[in-house]
């Protein structure tokens, strides 16, 4: 018994032919004995199915090899024990058919479509793929894979974004019910499709979902071995360059497939045979279920052949149930898929192929091995439907990429930033004897202009997918920005206000060196680097997609590690302490000249980055599970906090320098006495 399915049904009948041919000249089975075949077309229907097996009942059969549709030997499953008939199917995989107080006769030469369901979920859980849409037809072997997939994948904690069932037997891609299931799939999100249903029905749909726009780099197909078939990409004989591009990345099961000299005998005369004899054969191209074929002629002559060795009566009412018996219990041989046997349910042991269509290729190609005892073994990494080795993610990344019209502003903006503090840090260079630049300590001016183009550098390691280096990187930049600007400017505050209390003490000052200075800048800087130190160290920082975006076919990239929160509020409380320390020094200063204090523009500075902290950072924690409005909020919180501070500190010099020259004097009073205090 065999179906429509084009060739693959063309060259089964032919595989039963030869290997009969086989069994009759062996020999050591059924000697003196030949064995006759009936070869009936199914249509891959259970009506016209079961009426092929009636018809070979009429003719008093021993017992029947196939059908090759699950649905097609359920059928006959159901009717075979009335007439005691044993049945083996080659590529029936419906879970159903286990059931031995239902389909007592059944015994079948792949494995149950059980174990197919739960290991394609296993692969999903290989992948790191957490979330899934199926597609099935809605006969017996699109809804038992399904069926045992779903138990899997839940217990995986695979999540489902959408489940499609489409009729069986659809006749072409314009199917509306097959376009409406793409559509719903495609709308869903998914990503990860898993693909159950026969050869015929899977090249329609491919051909439906391509027309739509749901294949190629941005969907990954997971496959049974109804699909996981070279004739997939056959249209009337011919490769179909757009099934080729459909279908390409595809990650499937098929039943462990044939090796060894045996099938090297079989595929050496398969290929010699006159096709026009033997339709399907004289060629290389052989279907996947071709030689379980073989081996489900051998179990039937095999198990005549224990029967009457035996001593069993052919003529005997009994044929039937011991023939079932020996056919179950005592097959044990190596075939052309290797050693076939049975369970207690007449089921073959599932080991299965893990195959791959690799972009561009019209062949499967087997890439691993994945049963249910021992687990998945990749032999060659899949090629997935992105041309890369690199699973895809399940989930669309959400991150702030440079693609991004939120990143391009963003990038311009800090670009911006980068390129006027360079010009202003030119523009103080160039003035660097005068009286407005000599005073605001320029070794520290540079300083500060350095961590201004590190603030603005914030948006380099916040822009594209984050990894673990650019995870790393953030505190650092961030911290380094703040210290390099505050400390230099607390730092030269501090001497200010040591000079002018020495000097109301003494009438002289004595002056500290931009040495001694750095000391303190440094002690500044470390009070920061060291917890970042040990954070970096102890507990670094990694890239990790974070299931916790509101959209379901979503999951955010975020930066994350073990007590990342405890060291964010070490640095957060030290950095609020440091705006309070500045709101001292400016207290202290108060009563000193701009000139030398920059008091007014420090105060300036402060206000605004710790306005931006206030309004920032509780929208940020609000924001969390939203990385680009987060990546928006942070990124202009980080260039206005440096604009800030370029403005309120160097505008000012700059516009002394260049716009009145005559005013970038030391100031004094009507007597010429150096004017230090702001009541002079």
């Amino acid at each position: 018994l065999t179906g429509r399915l084009a060739s693959a049904g063309v060259q089964r009948a032919t595989a039963f032919r030869i290997e009969l041919e086989n069994v009759n000249a062996d020999p050591c089975i059924l000697p003196g004995i030949t064995v006759v075949g009936i070869v009936n077309d199914t249509g891959t229907t259970p009506v016209m199915g079961l009426e092929s097996f009636l018809y070979q009942s009429d003719r008093n059969v021993t017992m029947v090899v196939g059908a090759a549709s699950s649905a097609v030997s359920r059928a006959v499953a159901v009717a075979s024990p009335l007439f005691q008939i044993p049945q083996v199917s080659y590529s029936s995989t419906l879970a159903e058919l286990s059931q031995t107080e239902t389909y007592q006769y059944f015994s079948r030469v792949v494995p149950s479509d059980a174990f197919q369901g739960l290991l394609l979920a296993n692969i999903c859980a290989h992948y790191g793929w957490d979330r899934v849409a199926t597609i099935s037809t809605s006969d017996a072997y699109g809804s038992s894979i399904v069926e045992s997939f779903t138990n899997q994948a839940t217990r995986l904690g695979i999540r489902f974004l959408s489940s499609q069932s489409i009729l069986p037997n659809v006749n072409n891609a314009t199917d509306e019910g097959l376009l409406t299931a793409v559509g719903i799939t495609k709308s869903s999100g998914a990503r990860i499709v898993l693909l159950a249903m026969l050869l015929q029905d899977a090249t329609n749909y491919f051909l439906a979902a391509s027309a739509v726009g749901f294949t190629g780099a941005d969907v990954t197909y997971i496959v049974s071995d109804g699909v996981a078939q070279d004739g997939l990409m056959v249209i009337d004989g011919e490769v179909s360059p757009t099934l080729v591009a459909a279908a390409g990345g595809i990650v499937g099961t098929t039943p462990r497939g044939a090796s060894g000299p045996k099938w090297d005998a079989f595929q050496a005369d398969w290929v010699t045979r006159d096709p026009n004899e033997y339709p399907g054969a004289g060629t290389t191209d052989i279907n996947a279920f071709v030689p379980f074929t073989a081996d489900a002629v051998q179990v039937v002559a095999r198990a005549a052949d224990r029967y009457l060795r035996d001593g069993g009566v052919w003529t005997s009412p009994q044929r039937g149930p011991e023939l079932l018996v020996t056919l179950q219990d005592d097959t044990d041989f190596i075939g052309l898929t290797g050693l076939v046997t049975f369970d207690e349910n007449g089921d073959r042991e599932a080991i299965y192929d893990l195959v791959n269509l690799v972009p561009g290729s019209s062949t499967i190609t087997i890439i691993g091995e994945i049963s249910a005892e021992a687990g998945i073994t990749i032999d060659v990494p899949a090629v997935f439907s992105s041309g890369s080795t690199t699973p895809p993610d399940a989930a669309d990344r959400i991150y702030a990429d440079y693609d991004d019209i939120e990143a391009l502003v963003m990038v311009a903006l800090s670009s911006v930033g980068i390129l006027t503090t360079i010009v202003v840090s030119a523009i103080i260079l160039f003035h660097y004897s005068t009286p407005a630049v000599k005073y605001a300590s320029p070794r520290f001016i540079f300083v500060i202009t350095l961590g201004l183009i590190v603030g603005y550098c914030n948006v380099f390691v916040w822009t594209g997918e984050p990894t673990d280096a650019m995870c790393m990187a953030r505190p650092w930049v961030l911290i380094l920005n703040f210290v390099l600007v505050f400390g230099p400017l607390y730092a030269k505050s501090c001497r200010m206000w040591w000079l002018m209390r020495q000097r109301k003490k003494t009438f002289a000052a004595k002056p500290i060196k931009d040495t001694t200075l750095s000391g303190f800048v440094l002690a500044y800087a470390l009070l920061f680097l060291i917890p970042l130190v040990v954070w970096t160290a102890a507990f670094p920082l990694e890239a990790d997609r974070v299931d916790d975006n509101p959209a379901n076919d979503k999951v955010n990239i975020k930066c994350t590690g073990d007590n990342s929160t405890v060291f964010l509020g070490i640095l957060l409380a030290l950095g609020i302490l440091s705006l309070l320390l500045g709101v001292l020094i400016s207290f202290l200063n108060r009563n000193i000249n701009d000139f030398f204090s920059e008091l007014s523009y420090i105060g300036y500075t402060l206000y605004t980055v710790s306005i931006t902290v206030i309004v920032v950072v509780p929208m940020l924690f609000i924001l969390e599970d939203e990385p680009l409005a987060f990546y928006i909020v942070f990124v202009l919180g980080c260039i206005a906090a440096n604009t800030a501070a370029l403005i309120f500190l160097f505008f000012p010099k700059v516009y002394v320098v260049l716009i009145h020259p005559e005013t970038n004097t030391l100031p004094v009073d009507d007597h010429g006495m150096l004017k230090v205090n702001r009541s002079n």
